[in-house]
């Protein structure tokens, strides 16, 4: 409650314009899609950078919810100055995140951004060495939504970006083998991405079995999808294996290395069918998303 109850926010945007401009081709709903894109140039600082230079900052699913907004609009508005500019603003995030994914070292988990690489969280009271894979989540998805629009002349770099980061989904989702994330935990708000704060990526985990232990300690792996409050399955179709689906799902259609047997994992689990599936997704579908 209060004035800014219904203030938008960057890590809380949908793709407001982006389906009706998409249906209508009504220039209200390209303005609305422009609007959204210049609030995301806005809210980022000049710290980023100036003009096409600036790079997206904040918390990860910011980034990655407008990385998907700009996308969405340069793959779909009129070629004119506004669409080259942002076209060019997409182009250079892209390199950047490409940048991260060529650092040497750069660890194999598939993270490539972080807000704040110091302890590798995105608020005060994530353990130092902790992420929110939900987050990551959001940007994989984003990063393949965009992808089938290819908004840009040239796709190799964002594609490039894209292919690095389904690590992510096919990671969490893996079958427990020694080296391996067990895919029944994989909707766990917070997972241990590192041995503590650290200054950089590179000193992450270098494998989702070293992430798995730190999290979960040596629990054995099963076939029932677990998790309470947000990871619950019954929660899915508003919770963390809903934010899951659409990311593993592009990595399955882009073809990455290990999705289709991670997809299997998944949606061959003991309590699929019968929880999450069931879960609310008729009417909650914005995560129903699978596989084509």
């Amino acid at each position: 409650v209060g004035p800014k109850a219904l203030a938008w926010e960057m890590a809380h945007h949908g793709s407001a314009g982006y389906l009706a401009y998409l249906i209508t081709g009504e220039y209200f709903y390209l303005e609305t899609m422009e609007h959204q894109a210049g609030n995301c140039f806005l809210n980022n600082d000049i710290n980023g950078g100036t003009g096409v230079n600036r790079i997206m900052s904040s918390q990860v699913r910011s980034v990655a919810w407008c990385m998907r907004t700009m996308g969405q609009l340069v793959g779909l508005a009129p070629q004119d100055s506004v669409t080259s500019d942002y076209a060019a603003l997409l182009q250079n995030n892209a390199a950047f995140h490409l940048n991260a994914v060529q650092t040497p070292g750069m660890n194999q988990l598939g993270f490539i951004y972080e807000y704040c690489p110091g302890d590798l969280c995105y608020n005060g009271y994530s353990p130092s060495g902790a992420t929110s894979v939900f987050m990551h989540d959001f940007f994989v998805q984003s990063f393949g939504m965009v992808s089938d629009l290819e908004p840009l002349s040239n796709m190799s770099t964002w594609n490039s970006v894209r292919d690095w980061i389904y690590k992510i989904p096919v990671g969490i989702l893996g079958s427990g083998a020694p080296g391996t994330f067990c895919f029944n935990y994989a909707s766990a708000y917070t997972i241990m991405a590192a041995p503590g704060a650290v200054s950089s990526l590179t000193q992450a985990y270098n494998n989702w079995g070293q992430v798995f232990t730190a999290t979960n300690g040596s629990v054995a792996c099963g076939n029932t999808l677990l998790g309470n409050s947000g990871s619950d399955p019954s929660a899915a179709a508003a919770g963390y294996w809903g934010n899951l689906m659409p990311a593993i799902a592009y990595a399955v259609d882009h073809g990455a290395p290990g999705a289709a047997a991670a997809w299997a994992r998944l949606s061959g689990a003991s309590n699929w069918s019968s929880v999450v599936l069931k879960s609310g997704f008729e009417d909650t579908p914005l995560w129903g998303v699978v596989p084509r």
